[in-house]
């Protein structure tokens, strides 16, 4: 372990860092005192922007941190903003963004955040720590900051040295104990186990602390020493969080429906009395009213459903059952619509009396804009289901107003509903309609390829002038093209690219500096991933375009696979796609991890000198669109680095 001292001088020169374009007053702030903090945009991804957004997440003795909305005021170049704090804060994030979301500031990863303080200001409070372990990396996702399980592992042992008794509780301990596996680190393994012994050897040892040590020893993986506790456990305490946790398992992963319904009556019986019970009954209902429906029971879909107090729970599940009947699109077999029609409209009720109520069904650690959002969200994905089912069902106005909700929530960008968009437009407004609306689609750069046919047809059908079409076809797509590209320039970066060496399918080894001199593209993808395989055509068209250009590389990187032959898996999916990839295996999630990858697909494009110059995440839809981004990406990377090669 690092002397203290160092590890202090370290923390001192990284919040000098962090604190350069945010600052905190106080500076080392004590809990309960009013903290304010001044924002400086220049040099920053928001500068320019007229209104900065601000959330405040407040770790404290809560078993998660609490979320604030901050109102940030413009003072001159700068934006202001306060904040109350508890009497047991701890730690102290600011995460900072724009109007719409899509621009954010997180400090390139390293986040703005502040520790509380002892009367003195000289050393952090107790837990103060800890909480910048979960910040770093249970809760990195809101803090902005970089996922990272070292500085995590890190944090909590300079928080158990200053503050022994921090070992006593029962968070800090247990992710001690799962951020010691995760590392690998033998010292850390060893002291999480005897503190995890200690309490299971103790006679005077209550639930809780057993329960801690049982915990610990599951996310040590101690199999053995976690079930002899666990047994002792149940066996003492049939009615605590153990049992039940073992009474759930068994419940998820029985098959038959009645046994499992029979499991769900002994969990009320047994567990009416436990803190948890709202909780654990609304995961149970949901599981039994998801496989009732399944077998076309809606009697008892009904009765499970109305055992869920979640209304958002309850919508999702809605949703989902309504998408399924409508066939998932257009395109499959829909069968009783009127049922799917009932579900689909309560699902969008629901989620209008979560609005409502911001409060209600809120984790603490969202904020209430940022839950808003989210619900907003879920109007606009449930509206798209309500609108197949109204199209499917003749009502063609209604499917395309509750289309035009769906596109809207998305600001026109995912590509698969804009398609049924436009097929709405088409049958409620008519040709010469369509053909318009679709035109300023293909302007706007939010066409698919699908569109762009509907669009010709429109066009021919209307005017009978192929030749025409082309040109005017092209007129269109040029402005699009290059609001394309210059949105692509914005978004350039410059970053050291972490080599590695990994296996392809054939076996050979593919060692990315080799590549040095090249314009790589990385993809990184899994073979469950939905929106990874959605996105493969239009990289299949991005690869044939740069097949003859022998300084660009596609490399495909199968990562976070969970089981089975994953060699074979991939195999068997790209060669069943005929799919020309040469596709890399990350077997032990190494590499993903090394670049920072939080979801996939992910795409990276490095240019000639070795640096990432592009990061692309998600999959909005559109192939055509994925095709004009690769390109321009792959042809600025390309010319930005051998500007800067020798």
């Amino acid at each position: 372990m690092k002397p203290l001292f160092t590890l202090i001088t370290i923390l001192t020169l990284v919040f000098q860092l962090h604190a350069q374009h945010l600052t905190f007053l106080p500076e080392k702030p004590a809990p309960g005192e009013a903290v304010t903090f001044r924002y400086d945009p220049a040099d920053t991804p928001l500068k320019g922007s007229d209104k900065v957004y601000a959330t405040a997440l407040l770790f404290s003795e809560s078993e998660t941190p609490e979320a604030i909305d901050v109102d940030m005021q413009p003072a001159g170049a700068f934006f202001t903003g306060a904040l109350a704090t508890s009497a047991d804060a701890k730690a102290l994030f600011i995460k900072l963004e724009n109007e719409s979301g899509e621009l954010s500031d997180n400090n390139k990863e390293q986040g703005y955040w502040a520790m509380f303080y002892q009367a003195g200001r000289q050393e952090p409070v107790q837990g103060a720590y800890a909480s910048m372990a979960q910040a770093v990396y249970s809760y990195s996702f809101y803090t902005g900051i970089k996922r990272s399980p070292e500085q995590a592992l890190d944090y909590l042992r300079q928080e158990f040295q200053l503050y022994p008794a921090s070992k006593l509780n029962a968070r800090f301990a247990t992710d001690f104990a799962g951020l010691a596996a995760q590392n690998k680190d033998e010292k850390a393994l060893g002291q999480a186990k005897a503190i995890a012994t200690e309490l299971a050897g103790s006679n005077k040892a209550t639930e809780d602390e057993l329960n801690q040590a049982y915990y610990m020893y599951q996310r040590m993986k101690e199999e053995t020493l976690a079930k002899e506790l666990g047994e002792k456990i149940q066996k003492k305490y049939p009615n605590g969080n153990v049992a039940g946790d073992e009474l759930f398992s068994r419940f998820y992963e029985e098959k038959d429906l009645a046994r499992k319904e029979a499991l769900f009556e002994t969990f009320k019986k047994q567990f009416a009395k436990n803190k948890n019970f709202a909780i654990a009954q609304n995961n149970y209902a949901r599981i039994l009213a998801n496989s009732s429906a399944a077998r076309g029971d809606w009697g008892k879909f009904t009765h499970y459903l109305s055992l869920i107090s979640d209304r958002q729970a309850k919508a999702s599940i809605l949703n989902s059952q309504a998408w399924d009947m409508a066939g998932e699109g257009l395109e499959g077999e829909a069968g009783g619509l009127e049922m799917a029609g009932q579900l689909s409209s309560q699902s969008l009720e629901l989620i209008k009396e979560c609005l409502s109520n911001l409060d209600e069904g809120r984790n603490s650690f969202f904020s209430p804009r940022y839950w808003k959002n989210i619900l907003e969200s879920n109007y606009g994905m449930y509206s798209d289901t309500y609108a197949v089912i109204l199209y499917r069902q003749g009502a063609i106005a209604d499917a395309l107003h509750y289309q035009a909700i769906a596109c809207e929530n998305s600001n026109f960008s995912d590509g698969e509903l804009n398609e049924r968009y436009a097929i709405y437009y088409e049958k409620a407004k008519g040709r010469q309609a369509a053909e318009a609306r679709l035109a300023q689609f293909i302007r706007e750069g939010t066409a698919t390829s699908n569109m762009k046919e509907q669009h010709k047809r429109l066009f021919l059908a209307n005017n009978s002038l192929e030749d025409a079409y082309e040109l005017y076809a092209a007129e269109l797509e040029k402005a699009a093209l290059e609001k394309l590209r210059e949105e692509t320039r914005r978004k350039m970066i410059d970053e050291d690219a972490p080599d590695f060496t990994l296996l392809n399918l054939d076996g050979r080894e593919v060692k990315l500096s080799s590549l040095r001199g090249k314009t790589v593209v990385l993809d990184f993808w899994a073979t469950w991933c939905g929106p990874c395989k959605a996105s493969f055509p239009g990289m299949q068209r991005a690869v044939n375009h740069f097949k003859d250009n022998a300084d660009v590389v596609f490399l495909f990187i199968d990562t976070w696979e969970n089981d089975g032959d994953k060699e074979k898996n991939a195999a068997d999916f790209i060669s069943s796609h005929e799919y020309t990839f040469e596709v890399l295996m990350d077997n032990d999630s190494k590499v993903v991890s090394q670049f920072g990858v939080r979801g996939i697909p992910t795409k990276f494009v490095i240019g000639p000198d070795g640096r990432i110059r592009f990061k692309s995440v998600g999959f909005g839809g559109n192939d055509e669109e994925l095709l004009t981004e690769v390109k321009t990406m792959v042809e600025v990377a390309a010319a930005e680095g051998r500007k800067t090669m020798p």
